[in-house]
């Protein structure tokens, strides 16, 4: 899996650097929504200086036409690391709350002001944090191993949202016949030629789903002017 985990601290120590109150001040969480933000705004001011703030949830879903027709290789790979690192802005409140929360941060955290929805670097933006930012627009997200822990049964407290929420649960046992995971030795395809099929077969195919799309299928096919056949 992709992680933010490398990043968070990267741009945890460059703070610390600049401000080392915030080492014990800024829980991790306070310092990822703070980094991702900063990455975000790094990316418009830097491929879509003309765009509004609240075009990031939409870069998160997936849309590079925002792009404008700049979606060279660079701005392509800088946006594919965006949506590894900030997808929870894929939310459009979160998205709001993350910049609100900016806002209120201290000016010399920040490397970018938000002036009328646009990013406005600031002069005195802090040289190693926004060397952070720059040098990971420029890179790959690295993966991540993680272990996965079966649980024994019994009672347990599982933390989520990163340590924010505990949830109790009672686990219970596993029958021994169910421990048993079925494997399947696959062999790989020395080539994959191409699926052939030929018309005969395609109008049989058809004629089970839908005997009526055949005929119209037949009078296209010898030149007749019906209607287009619609798809089955």
């Amino acid at each position: 899996m992709r992680s933010d985990r490398d990043f968070t601290a990267e741009y945890r120590k460059a703070l610390a650097a600049v401000d080392p109150s915030t080492a014990d001040e800024m829980d991790i969480e306070s310092v990822r929504t703070l980094a991702q933000t900063d990455l975000c705004l790094s990316y418009l001011f830097r491929y879509l200086p003309n765009d509004a703030v609240r075009a990031v949830p939409f870069l998160m879903m997936g849309y590079p036409k925002l792009l404008n027709g700049q979606a060279n290789s660079r701005a392509a790979g800088a946006l594919a690391t965006l949506r590894h690192l900030c997808s929870r802005f894929g939310s459009m409140s979160a998205w709001v709350d993350a910049t609100v929360q900016y806002g209120r941060t201290s000016e010399t955290l920040r490397c970018f002001d938000i002036r009328d929805q646009q990013a406005v670097p600031r002069n005195a933006a802090p040289e190693v944090l926004r060397s952070v930012l720059e040098r990971w627009l420029e890179r790959t997200v690295p993966w991540t191993q993680r272990t996965l822990l079966v649980a024994d049964p019994g009672d347990a407290i599982v933390i989520a949202d990163r340590g924010r929420t505990k949830l109790s649960y009672t686990i219970p046992p596993i029958p021994l016949e169910k421990k048993t995971v079925q494997k399947h030795a696959l062999t790989p395809r020395a080539s994959n030629p191409p699926i052939r099929v030929g018309m005969d077969e395609l109008l049989a195919r058809i004629r089970k789903i839908d005997p009526s799309y055949v005929s119209k299928v037949t009078v296209a096919a010898a030149g007749g002017t019906g209607e287009n056949p619609a798809r089955p």
